[in-house]
């Protein structure tokens, strides 16, 4: 995991081209999304009134997309080891904490 840290030091220096942060001009941005996705990251619990009315309780730390177990229709479960939105690794073992 060191690895991938590392990358995303790297990356989040300035860009050569234009001296900004997370230029949105160079593929910079592309290749910091997927160092950032391949980090396994604790799911959050969801704190959007709509999602929660609808029975999930958590989502993607990345991109807040629904994820998890729906208490409301229990055959609604998506404990993947990744988003289905945004390929972020999820690591469930932390939630349990």
């Amino acid at each position: 995991m060191n690895y991938y840290n590392d990358i995303l030091t790297k990356l989040t220096e300035k860009c050569r081209n234009c001296n900004n942060e997370n230029c949105d001009k160079c593929e910079t941005n592309y290749i910091r999304h997927a160092v950032i996705t391949k980090i396994p990251r604790k799911p959050i619990f969801i704190t959007y009134p709509p999602l929660i009315k609808l029975g999930w309780e958590y989502e993607c730390p990345y991109c807040g997309k629904a994820c998890g177990t729906n208490r409301l229709r229990p055959e609604l479960v998506c404990h993947e080891n990744y988003c289905s939105n945004c390929s972020q690794l999820l690591n469930w073992d932390l939630t349990k904490e």
